[in-house]
């Protein structure tokens, strides 16, 4: 077992940190940061967990973000890909992004792509699979409202808009 644990403290635990090394000349690359876990011959491979810990009675609980670095000049940021692995003779592993229930208000979702100043914007696509049998199904449904005078959610879907030419 590896631990790398920072210390307790009475007014505030310690930070972790883990970073990649910087390019020093005008065309060295920073260092990457990588984690994996560990493969196995005939057993499944390890498992790689990111979360945030239980919040305190006054407290909310820590975030997690995934962002990718901002490009000072002509060249493009980073991308972030989430994806699940093919599998030979197996299904496909699934990919889950729920959004916590609250007493007060549930947490939104939101799916925004790119726009850009000098050329179009960024393409969302949503779009279920191929299949032998049958393609995969598509469905976009509004909440329903849970008590007898709550009213359901609605489902919009408008074009864009548009200064000078034809909206969408």
């Amino acid at each position: 077992v590896l631990l790398l644990q920072s210390g307790n403290g009475n007014t505030g635990g310690g930070d972790v940190s883990i970073s990649a090394g910087g390019g020093d000349s005008t065309s060295a690359q920073g260092g990457d940061v990588t984690v994996s876990s560990g493969s196995s011959t005939n057993d499944s491979s390890g498992s790689i967990n990111i979360s945030s810990s239980i919040a305190g009675t006054n407290g909310e609980s820590g975030g997690i973000s995934v962002v990718t670095g901002d490009s000072a000049s002509v060249g493009n940021t980073g991308s972030v890909a989430i994806e699940t692995g093919d599998s030979s003779s197996g299904s496909a592993g699934d990919i889950s992004l729920s959004v916590g229930s609250g007493e007060l208000v549930g947490g939104s979702a939101s799916f925004t792509a790119g726009s850009s100043s000098a050329s179009d914007g960024g393409v969302l696509l949503l779009q279920s699979g191929n299949g032998n049998t049958g393609g995969g199904d598509v469905s976009i449904s509004a909440g329903g409202g849970d008590s007898t005078s709550a009213q359901g959610g609605d489902v919009t879907v408008s074009s864009g808009s548009s200064t000078n030419d034809s909206s969408g």
